[in-house]
């Protein structure tokens, strides 16, 4: 199995300790990037190229939901991650347009460790895998 690359954004430094230590202790995961703020957020995935990123949507400087649409929406980004969203934001309209702008799961916290890591593995392994060619046909 091929490691998962992983960036973390949250303004909680608790929640980002926490995070980034359930993830360094999985044997497939590798946290490339922590980032407190959502335009830091935004420049370490441009720089990391991360297969996975678990981001807040409520930081300072740019939300969760900006970040994901400013990746989504910049040409030069050749590889999209998987988003998933951990947060204390709950509301019906965040929750939307989080899933509108692609996210892949959405986590409220307090989370549960064996949720985060059972959801990154299911995104982060179908970014890894290699398509087959066999079996294509011309």
């Amino acid at each position: 199995m091929s490691e998962i690359s992983i960036a973390i954004a949250d303004d909680n430094l608790q929640t980002l300790n926490l995070l980034n230590d359930i993830l360094e202790g999985e044997e497939d995961f590798h946290v490339v990037g922590r980032a407190d703020n959502g335009e830091d957020a935004y420049n370490m995935i441009l720089k990391t190229n991360p297969d996975v990123v678990l981001l807040d949507v409520i930081m300072p400087r740019m939300d969760g939901i900006t970040v994901m649409e400013r990746v989504r929406g910049n040409g030069a980004v050749t590889k999209i991650p998987s988003f998933i969203m951990v947060t204390a934001a709950g509301s019906e309209n965040i929750t939307e347009d989080a899933f509108r702008m692609g996210a892949n799961y959405y986590i409220m916290k307090p989370f549960n460790k064996e949720v985060i890591v059972d959801k990154v593995r299911r995104v982060g392994q179908r970014k890894t895998k290699v398509p087959s060619l066999q079996g294509m046909k011309r």
